[in-house]
């Protein structure tokens, strides 16, 4: 590396540096031949460059001697320009494993359509070729960037922007000034400790470079970074006062046809969980967006618990339990709807009707006590099983009691008429009427056979096999 230079081994002064311009190098012992580079940095009269082969990358510090722009592309003159013949072109040369693109100068020969036949003009000659129009361009008549005046600057990147300078939006703010300003390379230079973005390159193009990041890329930042940090400020303000209408209010959503029952007649029914949980419930008119059957009703209190109370009390749901024909008779009961209105009223359901013709039981009330009164609904079928095997033995003892009697009475006459102490009473365990059935009328074969039995027994002893009673 030549002494007294500020660049380091590889011309990387900051973590953030990345290849900059295109420019071409004079090859080290041939003055025709030019490789393509791109500028890392440049101070002291040296440049620190990268070289792109197909293999590697090269990386070198070469002297601003010999070092040039490249022409500049798609102008009128290059558009219109024909080569003629005998005159110095520069012919294009593809890169290889170890030797970057290039540029070497050559002579016209001959013009054949759209080929030209060129002879290679170098220390080590080199056979003629035959190229397109792409691939030769005039010869380069761009100065050496020795004869021109290449500075490099410092912008100072303020505080409040530490964070961002090493952003890629950051980055991608230094890459658009450098193409804008036509600059040799910009980068976040952090070498030295402070944040500073570098530019190197003519004094032209430094100057603008320097402006579009103070006036315009640094002073729009500043304001972007105020403007955020006044967003985040609003966002926790925000949230803190959603967090406190959290703590405050609660939304319950009810089906539309429902609120009716909510409310209550007159407002009854509201204004009660009102009182009791001491909140206010209010019905908002606007409806859900994704939730267009349903209403909102919003609660507002104080306490935490009752809040929680007053929407329990209000949720409002509706269910409906399909009974079967044998469990119809079961839930209704001998006065209609007894047992299902009963078992309603314990559950404090609101609303509760039967539709005899669909057999169906609809219940609306808040979320709980519907849930509690189809358990208390279901736990009454479950009996229904035991309840008719009770009433069928109780049948069947009442039975074998009226045989009793009638055993009773005919042994009675047959002493003379004389009357006995009345008939037994039915045995009835709480399970409702015996239902009046009279002799003869039995439910199987085996109650019928134990009442002939019975019979049988007390006719034997009234035709004398009882003892004394013919003396």
């Amino acid at each position: 590396m030549p002494q007294g230079t500020a660049l380091d081994s590889n011309g990387r002064r900051g973590l953030s540096m990345e290849p900059g311009a295109y420019v071409e190098v004079k090859h080290y012992t041939d003055p025709h031949i030019w490789y393509e580079a791109r500028v890392r940095d440049a101070v002291d009269g040296f440049c620190a460059i990268t070289m792109s082969c197909k293999e590697t990358e090269i990386d070198d510090i070469v002297e601003f001697s010999k070092v040039r722009l490249p022409p500049k592309k798609n102008s009128q003159e290059e558009f219109t320009w024909v080569p003629v013949h005998d005159e110095h072109v520069e012919v294009l040369r593809q890169p290889t494993e170890f030797q970057p693109l290039s540029w070497a100068v050559a002579r016209v020969r001959m013009v054949r359509g759209t080929f030209w036949y060129v002879t290679p003009v170098c220390f080590h000659r080199q056979q003629d070729c035959i190229v397109r129009r792409d691939q030769i361009r005039p010869a380069s008549t761009v100065p050496t960037l020795d004869k021109v005046a290449i500075c490099r600057e410092a912008v100072h990147v303020s505080r409040s922007l530490s964070g961002w300078v090493g952003s890629e939006d950051a980055l991608g703010c230094v890459r658009q000034v450098r193409l804008k300003a036509a600059l040799l390379n910009a980068w976040v230079d952090t070498r030295d400790g402070d944040k500073v973005i570098a530019v190197v390159g003519d004094a032209k193009a430094v100057e603008t470079g320097r402006k579009l990041l103070q006036e315009v890329h640094l002073k729009l930042q500043e304001e972007v970074q105020r403007c955020q940090q006044r967003i985040l400020n609003l966002e926790e303000q925000i949230l803190a006062c959603e967090e406190n209408a959290r703590n405050t209010t609660v939304d319950v959503l009810v089906a539309e046809e429902l609120i009716g029952h909510v409310i209550g007649k007159q407002g009854r029914n509201l204004k009660h969980v009102e009182d009791i949980h001491d909140v206010k419930i209010e019905v908002l008119s606007r409806r859900p967006a994704n939730a267009s059957m349903k209403r909102t009703l919003r609660i507002v209190g104080q306490s935490a618990e009752g809040m929680e109370a007053a929407r329990k009390s209000i949720d409002f749901v509706q269910e409906f339990i399909k009974l079967r024909e044998e469990e119809t008779r079961w839930i209704m009961g001998p006065d209609g709807f007894q047992s299902a209105q009963e078992i309603a009223k314990k559950a404090q359901v609101s609303f509760c009707r039967f539709n005899p013709e669909t057999k169906v039981i609809e219940l609306v009330g808040a979320r709980e006590d519907v849930q509690l009164a189809i358990s208390l609904i279901k736990d009454q079928l479950d009996y229904m099983p035991l309840y008719e095997q009770m009433g069928k033995e109780q049948r069947l003892l009442q039975k074998r009691f009226e045989v009793l009697d009638m055993a009773d009475e005919m042994d009675r006459r047959a002493k003379g008429g004389r009357k006995g102490s009345g008939k037994r009473k039915p045995v009835n365990h709480g399970l409702g009427k015996s239902g009046g059935r009279g002799v003869g009328q039995y439910d199987n074969v085996e109650d019928e056979e134990v009442a002939n039995r019975t019979a049988g027994r007390n006719q034997v002893w009234k035709d004398g096999g009882g003892g004394g009673g013919g003396r």
